[in-house]
């Protein structure tokens, strides 16, 4: 079964509802990317996903709370 975008969108926004925390976001999104379950994915979600997964390297790398939900927003338009 794919992982959709609509599906990315949906789980990213949730991980947010949590908590933002930028590196357990990180975490999450390697998590989801190494996930054999959901490799069948469209190139924009695996884009996201690696993006995501660089800020465990430093805050450098950090995106917004903001900037991560208008992410979620455009990559469930784009299903």
């Amino acid at each position: 079964m794919k992982y959709t975008e609509e599906r990315f969108a949906r789980d990213l926004t949730a991980e947010l509802d949590r908590d933002f925390d930028p590196v357990r976001i990180a975490k999450w999104a390697f998590t989801v990317w190494s996930d054999p379950d959901r490799r069948d994915r469209a190139l924009t979600v695996t884009e996201c996903l690696h993006t995501l997964a660089l800020m465990e390297q430093g805050p450098e790398f950090y995106l917004t709370e903001q900037e991560i939900r208008e992410m979620a927003k455009r990559t469930a338009r784009s299903d």
